[in-house]
């Protein structure tokens, strides 16, 4: 136990230094237009990341496998009944989101636990989750380290922003069916296969603090690590959409790492995941891939980076601010 509680207190400096991160570099960025007016503050569930962190960590018995950081798993659905007593976008996006309780593992307690802590409560975690092709239209699994809320406006998230990757279901049909996805064709089916694939390999790299190759240096990675805030599956009605959301916090910290560079090795990061999902659906005995600088084509996904602080509906007309890639089948 003594042990859990030395990494905790590693893991709270991390969290402590992660919120009083100051301001994010935006890799060349101009500033953003005068008149953009700042939203009004929005008022989150208050959360205290170090002790969420502690009192999970205390309950992790010497034998499990810690985790370099604590996660909670969301669900939101777009369908769901909301409040309409004119609040703002943020509270009634919360209303259709909930976090989802697991049962503990053996050795940690009795009852159930919504903070992912160890290896050991993590597979419990995933085996309990619907899989992502099993998930209805309009709904999402938003996995986050405990402590932030997975919206734009928590604090962390406020100035970072998110990679963007598309699975494009749309068919010479005209994609899924209009009651859902009842009557998916054989073609969107794998696709929908692959999208599952590849999300639950890039959540067992993120969470395990895996998804960094061991080449890059120990610093770079943690600091990498470090500003990865959460993953979102978000199923929409003509794609699947992989998102993985950074602080930007954690780039000026390391004069070696800038905002752009830091992204950019995130973004290879995802690409190498997908790469080695395509190559264990090819039925291959070997899935490490070899890091080609992300020259290597990865068929069948668009993606892109997109500062939460840009209007999602303005045209990506900012080189600096966002990332557009797309590669096709």
């Amino acid at each position: 136990m003594s042990e859990n509680l030395k990494r905790a207190e590693s893991l709270f400096n991390r969290i402590m230094n992660q919120n009083g991160g100051g301001a994010a570099t935006t890799s060349g960025a101009s500033a953003p237009p005068a008149a953009a007016a700042k939203p009004p503050p929005v008022e989150l569930p208050k959360r205290d990341p170090a002790k969420i962190a502690h009192d999970t960590l205390a309950r992790i018995p010497p034998a499990h496998h810690v985790l370099p950081f604590c996660w909670t798993v969301w669900f939101h659905s777009r369908t769901r009944k909301k409040d309409d007593s004119g609040q703002p976008a943020v509270d009634s996006y919360l209303q259709r989101t909930e976090e989802i309780s697991f049962p503990v593992v053996k050795g940690e307690g009795a009852g159930a636990s919504v903070v992912i802590g160890s290896v050991e409560q993590m597979w419990m975690a995933m085996a309990c989750l619907k899989r992502g092709h099993d998930l209805v239209i309009g709904t999402e699994l938003l996995v986050f380290k405990a402590g932030i809320a997975p919206v734009w406006e928590d604090p962390v998230n406020t100035k970072g922003g998110r990679w963007v990757f598309r699975f494009n279901r749309r068919s010479q049909s005209g994609g899924d069916s209009p009651d859902g996805d009842a009557s998916l064709s054989a073609h969107q089916l794998a696709i929908r296969r692959r999208t599952n694939l590849i999300w639950e390999r890039l959540l067992l790299r993120t969470l395990t603090g895996s998804l960094i190759p061991d080449t890059v240096d120990a610093d770079v990675a943690e600091a990498l690590l470090s500003d990865i805030c959460g993953v979102v599956l978000s199923v929409r009605k003509d794609d699947d959409i992989i998102s993985v959301w950074n602080s930007n916090l954690n780039f000026k910290k390391k004069d070696k790492l800038s905002s752009f560079q830091g992204r950019r090795m995130i973004c290879d990061a995802i690409l190498r995941v997908i790469r080695e999902c395509d190559l264990i659906a090819q039925g291959s005995d070997c899935v490490d891939t070899v890091d080609s600088g992300s020259n290597e084509r990865v068929f069948g996904v668009s993606f892109e980076y997109r500062l939460h602080a840009d209007n999602p509906h303005d045209a990506p007309t900012n080189k600096y601010r966002r990332y557009h890639h797309q590669n096709h089948t």
